[in-house]
């Protein structure tokens, strides 16, 4: 990014007119911190893809998630975000090299991972862990191997409240480009194994999409990029992610000479959702799947309410697998920065004002959604260059796929009923569900949607 621009984009207290609706009597987004360039232990910019920030359970610091070795790493962070500990690596030893990776906290501060392989073909098998609260792994399951038909790179995740051995809902989805005209999803118990599966459709392609879970009304939306990559396009489940006759096609505040691609942060706060995504220019020659970056609010009736860019790039450069997690008032939008060859983990931080999004004074610890953060390089810089993974794949649009991201968004109980297609509210409730989802997507090489 040019030196212009960041300084731009530095500690500016936003004012939004031109790119808010009259929905709010504020807004909720009321400020973009600096961008925060994280530095491993060497104190050199780290490298990595897959890069995901979350809340330290234990300070007030962070943990950071990072591609590296073939494998996927943790580092821990002061508040600050300066790295105080070299790589970590949370599958040790495993005998694949892992490709893609996704990681999400579920509610109850466990922690669940998705990973894809190339056996005989780019991402054709994938694998699951489980992790407790201190990065121990508790168990590790297949998902599939050599699979001929699905692939299963960029992987969104969500976890819900209640797991038990008898109402087991661990799941990963898949998905496919051939002529298949649905994919599954695949539920795992809280031991790792399968147990479930569940039709989803596949157009547009879901990689590169996330899903949010609505923890009052206890359903699924599951954010693409729409047929013409101009808008956004909501997709309602079920609480078993049981898909729903009803699909709503969400407008932007994005330019509309810009194509919107890649909206992989998804997170509910209080009364509202918090979308992070890409978009691209006409003109600018972007690398790979990189755009600039930006986020949108919605209400629960998916009325937009507020858009924010919070970076441009020029030509071979751009932002890549955009996360979003929350203490308290403070949002991180992570992505990868990709500029000169290197993916280098980047935050921006953003201040949300509790009352606007309906928490007030009880905004909580932000626990809810958050994603554990990316391990560092460490001085060896040939783990950080594994970063590159993120050419895995095929493409037909000379843009290459091989990442993977999403959100999560830890839920409560209960039912209510779910928007319909013009904002107002569907007839019948979803029947409520006590069980736990990790929910993963993948996607053959990326194509032109």
């Amino acid at each position: 990014m040019s030196l212009l621009r960041r300084a731009a984009l530095a500690t500016t207290t936003l004012s939004l007119g031109a790119l808010s609706l009259p929905a709010l009597a504020q807004d909720a987004i009321i400020e973009v911190g600096e961008e925060i360039e994280l530095l491993n232990a060497s104190g050199l910019r780290l490298e990595g893809n897959w890069a995901r920030v979350y809340p330290a359970h234990d300070s007030d610091g962070w943990v950071v998630f990072i591609t590296g070795g073939n494998t996927y790493n943790i580092m821990e962070a002061e508040a600050d975000f300066t790295i105080t500990s070299d790589k970590i690596r949370l599958v040790a030893d495993w005998p694949e090299r892992l490709v893609d990776h996704m990681i999400t906290q579920c509610p109850d501060g466990t922690w669940f991972h998705v990973a894809s392989a190339n056996l005989d073909r780019p991402n054709d098998s994938a694998y699951v862990f489980r992790y407790d609260q201190d990065y121990s792994m508790i168990c590790s399951g297949t998902v599939a191997e050599r699979d001929l038909e699905f692939s299963y790179n960029d992987a969104p995740l969500v976890c819900t409240d209640g797991a038990t051995v008898s109402n087991p809902m661990d799941g990963t989805v898949t998905h496919t480009e051939t002529e298949a005209v649905q994919a599954p999803f695949v539920f795992f118990d809280e031991n790792c194994e399968q147990t479930h599966t569940e039709l989803h459709p596949t157009f547009p392609p879901a990689s590169g999409a996330t899903i949010i879970h609505d923890d009052i009304g206890n359903y699924f939306w599951e954010v693409r990029t729409s047929p013409d990559d101009f808008t956004l396009l909501f997709q309602l489940y079920g609480p078993w992610m049981e898909p729903v006759e009803e699909s709503v096609v969400v407008d932007t505040l994005v330019p509309e000479d810009q194509t919107t691609r890649w909206p992989q942060g998804g997170l509910m706060v209080g009364d509202l959702y918090f979308v992070a995504h890409l978009a691209r220019q006409p003109g600018v020659l972007y690398s790979s799947d990189t755009g600039d970056l930006w986020l949108q609010v919605f209400d629960r009736d998916l009325n937009h309410l507020q858009a924010v860019q919070l970076a441009e790039f020029g030509d071979s450069e751009g932002a890549q697998r955009p996360w979003i997690t929350r203490r308290d008032d403070q949002l991180l939008i992570t992505y990868t920065e990709y500029e000169g060859a290197n993916f280098n983990p980047t935050v921006v931080p953003v201040t949300i004002d509790l009352d606007v999004v309906g928490l007030g004074d009880d905004g909580g610890d932000g626990s809810d959604g958050t994603d554990g953060a990316d391990g560092t390089d460490g001085a060896d810089g040939a783990d950080g260059s594994d970063g590159a993974d993120g050419t895995d794949g095929t493409t037909t649009d000379g843009t290459s796929d091989g990442s993977d991201d999403g959100s999560s968004d830890g839920g409560d109980d209960g039912t209510t009923t779910p928007p319909d297609e013009k904002g107002g509210c569907a007839t019948g409730a979803l029947p409520a569900s006590g069980a736990l989802a990790l929910l993963a997507l993948g996607a053959v090489g990326r194509r032109r949607r």
